[in-house]
């Protein structure tokens, strides 16, 4: 999984099947998720975020090279998992139903908590 961080836009990779207590940014230490499920066989919303939105992304366009699920709202990059129920590709509709989420509120409060914090 690739996630950019929401207060300092740095880079972050997990791997599935190693999943730490906590994941967090390496580089200002926003927390992304505690606890996170011990698999993730097809979730049904994002582990960062909690969002239920999911579009799908293919490498330069050549779905055999595989597709990875994205999450409209906090864009996490799911490579290898099976999401349940994502859109065949971005649509601007789904932007703006996942950016009026509950999801997307409780990601930006939280992404916007860490900065104050850490001034």
């Amino acid at each position: 999984m690739l996630i950019a961080c929401p207060v300092c836009f740095s880079g972050n990779s997990f791997r599935l099947e190693r999943l730490e207590r906590r994941l967090y940014c390496r580089n200002c230490e926003f927390v992304f998720a505690d606890n996170p499920p011990p698999e993730i066989p097809g979730p049904e919303e994002c582990i960062f975020c909690g969002g239920d939105y999911f579009y799908y992304e293919s490498l330069l366009d050549l779905t055999f090279l595989g597709r990875a699920s994205i999450c409209y709202v906090c864009e996490a990059r799911y490579k290898g998992v099976v999401i349940g129920n994502p859109d065949e590709t971005y649509k601007k509709e789904g932007a703006s139903r996942a950016g009026m989420s509950e999801s997307a509120s409780l990601w930006k409060e939280r992404a916007e908590q860490h900065e104050r914090q850490a001034k």
